[in-house]
């Protein structure tokens, strides 16, 4: 992803980006609601909870054995599938990296 596109384009508020000299000004002070309404947030948003249903043709090679077909070759999944399953292998790694600390339930 060019990150600076998404800046540009007004598609995220990103700090590596903010120029204090434009006509914007200084960076404004930055919280999760900054980028709620932006186009980048939006769109990603609606790619994870609703990519099958608003990106039907939206999919991703896949890699993994799971989603391999019989003959060996890789398959593709949506969108939707993609980000949600990498989301959650991304909450397991966490999960298994905090497990034995002891101030973690």
């Amino acid at each position: 992803v060019d990150n600076s596109a998404l800046h540009d384009t007004g598609s995220a508020v990103l700090h590596p980006f903010w120029n204090a000299s434009s006509e914007f000004g200084d960076m404004p002070k930055m919280m999760w609601t900054n980028n709620y309404w932006k186009l980048g947030t939006a769109t990603m948003f609606t790619l994870f909870f609703a990519g099958d249903v608003y990106a039907p043709g939206m999919t991703v090679e896949s890699t993994t054995a799971a989603k391999q077909p019989q003959n060996g070759t890789c398959g593709n999944e949506t969108i939707q599938k993609f980000l949600q399953r990498h989301y959650l292998q991304f909450i397991d790694a966490v999960a298994e990296t905090v497990k034995d600390c002891s101030n973690v339930i």
